[in-house]
């Protein structure tokens, strides 16, 4: 079902002001009645309708070069991350006896 967003803007700024989000039509219609009844300027009251839309949110790594590690790369949280295994420490952990 479409909703109604009402929103007054203020005086000194047009881009800012006070929004309202109604159920259905009719209790707009009452709420820019009453708005109007308050003293508002007709011209400051504006009315829309639609449906929500889904948000979808997702975040992507950030990566900065860790010039006090060389070799490696510093991820956002902070932790370290080498950008190539080290050889002798692989094969150590591959062979057990080794």
């Amino acid at each position: 079902m479409s909703k109604v967003v009402v929103v007054v803007t203020d005086h000194d700024d047009p881009k800012h002001g006070e929004i309202t989000v109604l159920a259905d039509p009719t209790n707009a219609e009452h709420h820019i009645e009453t708005l109007l009844e308050a003293g508002f300027e007709p011209e400051r009251i504006r009315a829309f309708t639609g449906v929500e839309n889904e948000v979808r949110i997702s975040y992507r790594p950030v990566v900065t070069l860790d010039n006090d590690n060389p070799g490696g790369l510093a991820m956002a949280d902070g932790e370290f991350a080498p950008t190539k295994p080290n050889s002798e420490e692989d094969s150590s952990e591959a062979d057990p006896e080794g």
